[in-house]
């Protein structure tokens, strides 16, 4: 993988890091895609800017405290601060249910229409999505288990494995790469494929809650799939209770949302 990139300007070596530059222009196309969209639904420019930002930063924050929540026993052993501010240490779903609070708060206090911003802002969250999980790719975080099949790549081990190896006196010479699922890749792909699929729903069902109700089907159930593939750092309560219980809830709720939907419409 490549973490960073090195390249030469004007005579001088500078480091690109991966994993912050595709976070930033995943939140740049996000808020280009999220300018043209709810520009045809009647919002201002100016609305749009202020609900991105407002809602980015409690993605940010939400991210970061369900991570904590989950694995701050690693942030103890690492020295990591809840509150260092960093592109890193993230997990998506608490972001999203932190995001959804300022969006349900201008939705109430402007009488907007709920399900219309709902279904509308699907394409802006898996198209950021998509792209920041070619940066995990690249930075070689969030990788998957150890495999031999035609699927691995090459990827670094976690920290996990080489004090384990290191334990069992490993040569060092032997812990560089092993071949894994890439399961950042898997991830993209499956929320790339969504976008076509939601374009037509979208076009045929726009505002009914079509779309954001069987986009959360969808995503938190190629989510609860690709988890049996990832190397997780996590405590065993998280990886075989708490993660695969939210994602049976969220997949749950998707399906209530439809059915609700649904009914109201006969």
């Amino acid at each position: 993988m490549y973490p960073t990139i090195e390249v030469s300007l004007f005579g001088v070596e500078h480091s690109l890091h991966i994993y912050p530059m595709f976070a930033i222009l995943a939140m740049l196309v996000a808020l280009i895609v999220m300018l043209i969209l709810f520009h045809t639904i009647g919002y201002k420019y100016y609305e749009v800017l202020l609900i991105f930002s407002m809602c980015s930063a409690f993605f940010l924050i939400g991210a970061r405290l369900l991570n904590y929540a989950i694995n701050h026993q690693q942030y103890l052993e690492e020295g990591y601060s809840l509150f260092t501010f960093s592109f890193g240490h993230f997990s998506v779903y608490g972001g999203m249910i932190m995001a959804g609070l300022p969006a349900l708060i201008w939705i109430k206090v402007f009488k907007k229409d709920g399900w219309l911003f709902a279904d509308t802002v699907v394409f802006p969250f898996l198209i950021s999505f998509a792209i920041m999980r070619i940066g995990c790719f690249l930075n070689g975080c969030c990788y998957g288990k150890v495999c031999t099949n035609f699927l691995g790549v090459p990827a670094p081990l976690s920290k996990v494995q080489i004090y384990e190896a290191l334990n069992k006196f490993v040569p060092l010479t032997k812990l560089s790469i092993s071949p894994v699922y890439p399961t950042q890749l898997m991830e993209m792909g499956f929320a790339l494929l969504f976008i076509p699929m939601g374009i037509v729903l979208y076009r045929k069902y726009k505002g009914k809650g079509y779309v954001i109700s069987l986009m959360i089907i969808y995503f938190s159930a190629f989510r609860l799939f690709v988890m049996f593939f990832r190397d997780l750092p996590y405590d065993a309560w998280v990886t075989g209770f708490a993660y695969p219980m939210l994602y049976s809830l969220c997949i749950l709720l998707g399906l209530v949302l439809f059915v609700y939907k649904a009914k109201a419409k006969t």
